[in-house]
Formats: structure tokens, C-alpha cells, sequence
């Protein structure tokens, strides 16, 4: 399937014609990772309405310990709240200045990713990004001015919007206690024909490979695990 964004209902046609594998797989990974989410969101909503494991079992069609296993440990941060790293925000206010300085009128997630090149991030996920051959002028390059530098913020694109909620997504999910930069670079590697996604793949690496160093690069860190800690607020 081409890079463009596709709804559920072109994925659901691509999913189920069969002339074209490469298609149909590619779309059936991406439904199931929407129904993974769409999945987990219900279940965050049906615990807070005080719904028991046992009703959100017999409504997956699972057991109840299944039901526990998969989502409670996600359930229970995410009621907890989520703390965001400073690194993160300081990555995000470099991606918004990257995009004024660009003359860009929207926050793209070609601009997260410049934000995610710079200093502010550092560690395994600048590194992991430029392992594989993705630096902020090759990214530059490929964004190009839009016009004048521009004096007010740019306005956050429903994209960059989305992935800022995928990456809280990623960071429940894996059972970190905080969002940082990694959770941010997962989300740019997930959005489907993002522009940042777009701007990965310009750089000859696909966003598997990046995410695959990225996890290497994390495994690599004294506490085997998130970049987010203490240190990073």
C-alpha cells in the first residue's frame, strides 16, 4: 500500500483481496494495531466506569486472567496519570521552534523528528536515529523553508495531535512511569504515511530498523529500560 494515510475501510478492502499480499498483509498489521489501541482505550474507559475483569472478559471474549494479564498493569497507570518527562517537552518546544523558523504554518511530525535530532533529546534515540543515516540537515533538506521565519507558534497539526496521543499510548502500554523522547520517536515511526515516517524512509532506513537500534540502544542503558529517568525532568 502506498504511504498515504488509509481509513479502516481501506484497509478492511486491502485486508481481505487477495491478489495483492504485500497489501494485505501490510494492512491487516496496521488494523490490528488500531484494535489494539481501540481495544486498550475501551478497557481504560470500562475499568474507570467500575466495570469488573470479569464483565470486560466475557466482552473480549477471554478469560478473565487474560483480560487481567493484557490491560491491568496499563489500567492502572493510566488512572495513576502519566508524568512527562522535561526532555520530552523541551523536544517538543525545539519542534515547534524548528517549525517557525521554517516558516512552517502547522507542527508536522517532520518537525518532531528535527526536535528529536537536536540536543535536547541526546541519548539512545538520537543516536539510534543517526546510526541509521537520519541527521537534522538531511531532515531539513527534505521539509524546506515554507516561507519567512515566523514570530507566532505554529499551530499543532491533527497529526502531530495524534501522535502526541499515540506516544502516551506507547508509554502505558510498555509499563514506563513516565513519557519521554522514546515514546515521541515510536509515535513518528507508527503514523502511517506520516511525514516524519516519510522523512525515516527518505534516508534509505525503514522505521522498523530504527525502532529495532532504538530498542537495542535502550537495552544497552544501565537500567536496561526507559530513557526517562529522574534525570530527565
Amino acid at each position: 500500500m502506498s504511504g498515504a494515510r488509509h481509513t479502516e475501510a481501506q484497509l478492511l478492502r486491502a485486508a481481505t483481496r487477495l491478489e495483492d499480499p504485500d497489501a494485505g498483509l501490510t494492512a491487516i498489521a496496521e488494523l490490528r494495531r488500531r484494535l489494539d489501541t481501540w481495544e486498550a482505550a475501551h478497557v481504560d474507559e470500562a475499568v474507570a466506569g467500575g466495570w469488573s475483569w470479569q464483565r470486560i472478559a466475557q466482552s473480549l471474549g477471554v478469560t478473565k486472567q487474560a483480560a487481567h494479564a493484557r490491560h491491568a498493569t496499563r489500567s492502572q497507570r493510566a488512572q495513576a496519570g502519566l508524568v512527562v518527562a522535561g526532555r520530552a517537552r523541551r523536544v517538543v518546544q525545539r519542534a515547534r521552534d524548528e517549525a517557525a523558523r521554517l516558516g512552517a504554518e502547522r507542527l508536522e511530525t517532520d518537525h518532531l523528528l528535527l526536535g528529536l535530532l537536536s540536543d535536547e533529546a541526546g541519548g539512545p534515540v538520537k543516536a539510534a536515529l543517526e546510526d541509521c543515516g537520519i541527521t537534522g540537515e538531511a531532515v531539513r533538506s527534505r521539509v524546506g523553508p515554507s516561507g519567512h521565519a515566523r514570530a507566532a507558534p505554529p499551530v499543532v497539526s491533527p497529526e502531530v495531535r495524534e501522535a502526541l496521543e499515540h506516544s502516551m499510548r506507547e508509554a502505558v502500554s510498555r509499563g514506563d512511569a513516565r513519557l519521554d523522547v522514546e515514546h515521541l520517536l515510536l509515535a513518528v515511526l507508527h503514523e502511517p504515511g506520516g511525514r516524519g515516517r516519510r522523512a525515516v524512509m527518505a534516508a534509505g532506513r525503514s522505521p522498523g530498523a530504527v525502532e529495532r537500534r532504538l530498542t537495542r540502544a535502550l537495552r544497552a542503558q544501565p537500567d536496561g529500560g526507559s530513557s526517562g529517568s529522574a534525570s530527565s525532568s
